[in-house]
């Protein structure tokens, strides 16, 4: 028998092997690739929707997770705060909406809700970092739709076309690689020590809350059931319980959701830690494949994708339903504090981010994108207009 042969069946048979191991984790995932795939040509055509608003059925079927009242309450209040704050509070409906638009060929890891007040810093181990920190709906979407949603968020925000065409070139060249991205003022970064003594004088009082308008207490039958529990996840190793608290929240994309804040202590001193109940990203409410990942997966994913590292307290955990763990040692920049000219170089440093983020997902330029942009945020922003004048009529 020849020698070679041996050898050669076992190499055809590895093969094989690695081919069906590859097919089988690329069904799991339900996409062709699970990161990092190429992104080939786009449509040019404009945004064109069978109606000149979304209707109500498209955000109250994108919210099914809320009752009737408590989803009337997240409409009525986010039609209250404003235009801005109603297209901020219904993710889920924007991603439902804007699936019948785009193509899926362009499929990124998207950030899923970037807007100007869904960046800031973070404390990791490698020290305070300024990021996109809204993990809630980020998700695999098209390209377009992640884009497209921090752009109409700053023309919402703004009304401002010299500010939103000066962000759109700078996103474009940065995703091009025409230019680099631009980086913070280090005059902005935030003492996060100071951060931290500040709200635990705020909030608490020895090793207990203060009940306020922001916190509720609970009972004290519950509070130990929960502390008990919490003893047992990874992330509160070597950590001391003292207190827990139910958030009063009901505004933004969390609007119904529960939190929770709870008091610890470890070597370096007291933390306050925040317990977030999560839902589908509103990435999944696009017809898209998405990833067949559990929440945990998902968060650990994340993490390493967009940061590279994880802050120190912030993970997944099931108490009674999904939320997510992490601390509440961050800060972000006051915008309404900032002159026109600094609040142009702040959100180039945003827009940087998002596009060092998406050119991770090409290899070339993509023909046609700046040119998209500036015709359809327009299309959008005045859709949402219309949308929320309609839903605020009596």
């Amino acid at each position: 028998m020849d020698p070679v042969l041996p050898i050669t069946i076992q190499m055809h048979t590895t093969l094989s092997m690695l081919l069906v191991f590859t097919a089988f984790c690329l069904g799991l995932w339900g996409l062709s690739s699970p990161s990092r795939r190429d992104i080939q040509s786009l449509r040019s055509e404009d945004l064109n929707f069978p109606t000149s608003t979304i209707p109500l059925q498209t955000f109250k079927e994108s919210y099914s997770h809320l009752d009737e009242a408590a989803f009337a309450k997240k409409l009525s209040q986010a039609l209250q705060a404003g235009p801005v704050m109603f297209f901020r509070s219904f993710v889920n409906a924007y991603y439902g909406d804007i699936t019948t638009q785009l193509e899926s060929k362009d499929l990124t890891l998207c950030f899923g809700d970037p807007h100007p007040e869904n960046f800031g810093f973070l404390e990791f181990p490698s020290g305070p970092r300024f990021v996109f920190n809204d993990l809630d709906d980020s998700g695999y979407c098209p390209l377009r739709a992640d884009v497209l949603r921090y752009f109409v968020a700053v023309a919402l925000t703004y009304d401002d076309s010299d500010l939103l065409e000066d962000l759109v070139s700078e996103y474009i060249q940065v995703l091009n690689d025409q230019k680099k991205a631009a980086s913070l003022d280090k005059n902005l970064f935030p003492n996060l020590e100071k951060k931290r003594n500040k709200l635990l004088k705020k909030l608490t009082q020895g090793n207990e809350f203060l009940e306020s308008q922001e916190l509720l207490k609970i009972p004290a039958s519950l509070k130990r059931k929960m502390l008990s529990d919490f003893k047992s996840e990874p992330v509160f190793s070597g950590v001391s319980f003292l207190d827990v608290a139910e958030v009063i929240h009901s505004g933004g994309g969390s609007g119904g959701l529960k939190r929770y804040l709870v008091l610890i202590e470890n070597l370096h001193g007291k933390e306050l830690i925040e317990l977030k109940e999560l839902t589908e990203p509103g990435t999944h409410f696009g017809l898209w494949s998405h990833p067949k990942w559990s929440y945990a997966d998902r968060i650990a994913e994340l993490k390493e994708e967009f940061w590279h590292e994880s802050p120190q307290f912030y993970a997944y955990t099931f108490y009674q339903n999904h939320f997510l763990i992490r601390s509440r040692t961050r800060d972000s920049v006051a915008l309404e504090k900032l002159s026109s000219g600094e609040l142009k170089d702040y959100l180039r440093v945003q827009v940087g981010i998002l596009a060092t983020h998406h050119k991770i997902y090409k290899k070339w330029n993509i023909p046609g994108l700046e040119k998209w942009l500036q015709k359809n945020i327009p299309i959008l922003q005045t859709r949402y207009l219309e949308t929320y004048r309609n839903l605020k009529r009596p």
